[in-house]
């Protein structure tokens, strides 16, 4: 699993903790997305009726372009992973995507921004 680094690699947001001198993304902790409450009665991602599992994810682009957000299962065979990358949010800067994954398991999520790419690998479980 890909996790966070002790410090922020976007000047100003100490939140994007991982990345790239073109991408920066934030990551669930312990390179682990438990979907569910959590004991606090927040949540960092939601299952949903299908059982596929939703989250919100943080993305900072350094390079102009539109982002794209792909992902494949890496432990076994899997339903296809999608992602929503909202529009409006201009060339750079923040961008807010959700993702869908169809699965719990071990999955690799790459951003992609013309050349510039940004991978990590997360596992994803129910509570």
């Amino acid at each position: 699993m890909t996790r966070p680094s002790a410090s922020s690699l976007h000047a100003g947001d100490t939140s994007f903790n991982h990345g790239n001198s073109s991408l920066h993304v934030i990551l669930w902790p312990h390179g682990h997305l438990r979907a569910g409450r959590l004991p606090g009665g927040g949540s960092y991602a939601t299952i949903r009726a299908d059982g596929s599992i939703w989250a919100k994810l943080g993305w900072w682009r350094s390079v102009p372009g539109t982002l794209t957000v792909t992902g494949q299962r890496l432990d076994a065979p899997g339903p296809p992973f999608h992602a929503d990358v909202t529009a409006g949010y201009g060339d750079t800067g923040f961008q807010p995507t959700g993702v869908t994954f169809p699965s719990t398991g071990c999955w690799q999520v790459i951003g992609h921004i013309g050349n510039a790419r940004l991978s990590f690998t997360v596992l994803v479980t129910k509570m």
